[in-house]
């Protein structure tokens, strides 16, 4: 795709040209190179895990357009990514009249593409093409590990910011209201109260406190800080908002009773559960051991009622035509092995249970 974006030729129908018996239909010196281009490839992989291959079901594919843009794809929403091949989502080119441009006109692209469903490498991505050192044009093949240790941001997980909640947390309050809204008559989403609301990220629940202040405004309290939040307009799958008067842009999408939420190169999936009943391992401090990715199970190497120490292996998942080995986070007694070996599981699937620590 680079060459073609800086040549201007179709080089695949040379290949089939040749293939077919024809000659090339130009020589080397007669090729004219015009402007830069930069590829970057999309990924369904997990950066702060060493890059781990993901798989799963794309719900919502937008990818971007514009200007010297160009995304090289074959993935719809609603598509399985399998684990049985390379998980590659797209080739995002940008083209410019420099370096920079292109480079910009990368950053851009992959901000404004849309890829909700399961764990990608956009943000690394992003991160990576906003560096100093690359937009210098002084990489190597040592800039990743030299410039994104493992401990760096872009590497490590990181819980999500309170702007990110906070706009959730209106997102998901106004669903709430609007499907209340015909069993009560005298419904108005302008009126002024406060709700305490729990949104759960991962296997983690963050309390949330959310006021009305009007029509579309709120006030969220979440994590010792409390952001005043303007809803100004919607279209498709945007949203336009505003903290402290100062607008932003985020992409979003409902899928059943989870949200799915990016902005400024943050990615959120939640869900409030404020009225969910716990299941017994979340009352009982139980610890559960869950697939990273779809795979296959290959080895079930512990049984229910075994004593297992922390890191002892206790399934061998195969993906990607790699195997994961699960082991114990802490040491205690196996309460339950939910899989058996050649069962096929998908992400977060609860393979085993550790007994609740006593007390």
């Amino acid at each position: 795709p680079v060459t073609e974006e800086i040549t201007g030729l179709d080089l695949v129908e040379w290949q089939l040209r040749v293939a077919a018996g024809e000659p090339l239909p130009l020589k080397q010196d007669d090729v004219r190179l015009d402007g830069h281009a930069i590829e970057v490839r999309l990924y369904a992989e997990s950066p702060e895990k060493n890059f781990l291959p993901q798989s799963g079901t794309v719900f919502q594919w937008t990818p971007a357009s514009g200007k010297g843009v160009r995304v090289d794809h074959g993935i719809r929403s609603g598509q399985e990514v399998s684990p049985f091949y390379d998980p590659m989502i797209a080739k995002v080119i940008a083209h410019g009249r420099t370096r920079e441009e292109a480079r910009r006109r990368l950053v851009r692209a992959l901000e404004e593409t849309v890829l909700f469903g399961l764990p990608n490498n956009k943000s690394f991505l992003v991160a990576l093409l906003s560096h100093p050192v690359f937009a210098k044009g002084e990489t190597t093949t040592g800039f990743i590990p030299t410039h994104f240790a493992a401990d760096s941001a872009a590497m490590t997980e990181r819980a999500p910011s309170t702007r990110l909640l906070a706009l959730a947390a209106a997102l998901l309050y106004e669903r709430s209201a609007r499907q209340l809204a015909p069993l009560v008559s005298s419904w108005d989403s302008s009126g002024v109260f406060s709700k305490p609301l729990k949104l759960a990220v991962g296997d983690k629940e963050t309390p949330v406190s959310l006021s009305a202040r009007g029509a579309a405004s709120y006030s969220v309290s979440v994590g010792g800080e409390t952001i005043d939040l303007d809803l100004v307009s919607r279209v498709a799958d945007r949203v336009r908002f505003a903290i402290g008067g100062v607008q932003s842009s985020a992409a979003y999408a409902f899928d059943g009773a989870t949200l799915h939420v990016e902005a400024g190169g943050e990615q959120l999936t939640t869900r409030e559960t404020s009225h969910e009943i716990k299941s017994a391992a979340d009352r009982d401090g139980g610890a559960r051991l869950v697939a990273p990715m779809n795979g296959r199970i290959v080895a079930v190497l512990a049984q229910a009622g075994e004593t297992v120490k922390k890191g002892q292996r206790i399934v061998v998942l195969e993906a990607m035509k790699m195997q994961h080995e699960i082991v114990a986070g802490r040491d205690g007694v196996l309460e339950a092995v939910s899989v058996k070996e050649g069962d096929q599981v998908a992400t977060r699937h609860v393979l085993a249970t550790l007994a609740a620590e006593e007390k």
